[in-house]
């Protein structure tokens, strides 16, 4: 019993450890894409520049955090 739920928040944590991640780089990549074909003069930029702005925090954010985790991770297994 305690083994499969010992392997239950292995996966939970793998999944989240890579799942966050990849969503802020989808949604970043979204965001550039659709900053990038709106029109210069088109009045809906403003707020796409934004929702950018916010993107390219949140994934530049939580890209340092996992490497930063990964970091960790691979020097406690150097040290174990």
């Amino acid at each position: 019993m305690t083994d499969t739920i010992a392997e239950i928040f292995n996966q939970i944590f793998i999944l989240l450890i890579l799942a966050i991640p990849i969503a802020a780089a989808i949604w970043f990549a979204v965001s550039l894409i659709l900053y990038l074909r709106t029109p210069k003069d088109a009045p809906d930029r403003q707020a796409r520049r934004r929702r950018l702005i916010v993107a390219s925090v949140l994934f530049g954010c939580i890209d340092g955090l996992a490497l930063v985790l990964f970091i960790l991770l691979m020097i406690g297994l150097a040290h174990m």
